[in-house]
């Protein structure tokens, strides 16, 4: 892929490396605890889960399963109380899931909404002022729609006024801090549509700003009116970002920095601590219709409020969410998708250079050197470390992602290891000159959580 500039931002991965993560949330009061839910997959025909951390992600626990989660919403006036809105894939039943014990129990909360296979739960979103209003979109093969409740949950309205999305499929919706009267939804045709008076009544802006395309995500800046919409890539507009800041009225499609030509914002970030605000998305770029120029995805950040943008890495995982601790000093990425030496599960970025705090995740205290020598003919080593015992994979592959062989796959002890390849497969097959990737695992026996991970590009030159 071509990206503008090197990155030399850590990620340190937390986890959960065969979930195909779609939602997160972290508890605003209590950074440490967070939950990931993760979606279902129709091709290998599993099913999603939600997780609950309560150390920052060095541990997780899962609290329910067999669902197909969308997005998952904490109640801002009492972090115990969860929403989490699902999918119908793979034979999920669809709808929206509440708890009220912090993710222990879950329970139904989507009567009057009508569940049914054909429909998924998309989108949700909680009025800040009045936590228990709330608007929540679905859409399938059959009529979508927008619903309402004002109880949290116990049951919901259909939006019903012609002039909104009346049966349309709300992919996301936005709820006005400063204005919570006023309400955002889209569809997958990329209309937006506005109220100002809770959702009574409705009218079309910009009609087809994102015509063909869907909308993924609203955020809410300063000053008041400042509005950030990321939605999927549409040939009008072919890196769908965008920024409002008349409340909606009129958008500028801010992509100053992005390369590539067609690019789907898919997650998008914003921290509110103090203004200019710093964004960040995670996008892939889309190549079916037309040749581009840059190729996988990433993750962006800018801090001049959008005006420009810089990449920040995970280049090769498809990131559905990102959440900021409250103190907003960490990124959170979830990956649904990844190429090798990205396992899927959860990501954590530290926007504090050289953050001491991360010294105490112990997730961090692995490494795999570059080997020696490089470029090499016929032979290199690889040296890694093994912070705590657990069982070690060291898989090379070659550039088209194929693999070529298991140097290592067994339990280690604590210590330092060192590792020789001769340049064979493991059909003892002598490999030609090119790019290799050594890519390292390291997790529990179970293969359960996965303590670390890294990749070293090597270069056999015969």
């Amino acid at each position: 892929m071509l990206l503008p500039s090197v990155c030399f931002c850590q990620w340190v991965h937390l986890g959960l490396p065969y979930e195909e993560v779609t939602a997160i949330a972290i508890d605003p009061k209590d950074g440490t605890r967070i939950f990931v839910g993760s979606g279902s997959d129709f091709s290998s025909g599993t099913r999603g889960r939600i997780f609950r951390s309560t150390n920052s992600g060095t541990d997780w626990e899962m609290v329910a399963d067999q669902v197909d989660v969308t997005k998952l919403v904490i109640n801002p006036a009492s972090s115990n109380i969860i929403y989490a809105t699902l999918g119908s894939s793979n034979a999920s039943p669809s709808g929206i899931m509440k708890t009220t014990d912090g993710g222990t129990t879950w329970f139904r909360a989507d009567s009057g909404t009508y569940p049914n296979p054909d429909i998924s739960y998309i989108s949700l979103a909680i009025n800040p002022s009045h936590p228990d209003t709330m608007f929540v979109g679905k859409g399938g093969f059959s009529c979508g729609g927008l619903y309402r409740t004002t109880n949290g949950g116990e049951f919901w309205t259909a939006v019903t006024d012609t002039n909104g999305p009346e049966c349309r499929p709300v992919t996301a919706i936005g709820i006005d801090p400063d204005s919570t009267n006023k309400i955002y939804a889209s569809d997958n045709t990329g209309r937006i549509f506005v109220s100002t008076d809770n959702g009574e009544t409705w009218r079309e802006t910009l009609t087809g700003l994102l015509y063909g395309g869907r909308g993924y995500a609203y955020e809410f800046g300063k000053p008041t009116s400042t509005i950030y919409y990321a939605g999927s890539y549409t040939f009008q507009a072919q890196k769908a970002m965008f920024k409002s800041t008349d409340g909606g009225e009129t958008w500028a499609n801010i992509v100053n920095g992005i390369p590539g030509n067609y690019a789907n914002v898919i997650a998008l970030a914003i921290d509110k601590i103090t203004p200019p605000h710093r964004l960040y998305i995670g996008l892939c770029w889309w190549t079916d219709f037309s040749p581009d120029s840059a190729s996988g995805c990433g993750v962006f950040s800018s801090s001049d409020s959008g005006a420009s943008w810089k990449y920040i890495g995970l280049d090769s995982a498809s990131v559905y969410s990102l959440a900021l601790s409250p103190d907003e000093r960490f990124l959170y990425a979830g990956v649904n998708l990844s190429l090798p030496g990205y396992p899927r599960g959860v990501y954590r970025l530290s926007l504090i250079p050289n953050d001491s705090n991360e010294e105490k995740y112990p997730i961090t205290q692995y490494a795999l050197s570059q080997n020696f020598p490089n470029p090499f003919n016929p032979t290199t080593s690889l040296t890694y470390t093994v912070e705590r015992g657990g069982w070690v994979q060291l898989t090379l592959f070659n550039i088209l992602g194929q693999r070529v062989k298991d140097l290592v796959d067994r339990y280690e002890s604590m210590g330092k290891y060192t590792v020789g390849w001769d340049g064979k497969s493991e059909e003892n097959i002598l490999m030609p000159s090119g790019v290799y990737f050594a890519v390292i695992r390291i997790g529990s026996i179970a293969r359960t959580h996965l303590y670390f991970t890294d990749v070293k590009k090597m270069i056999l030159m015969r």
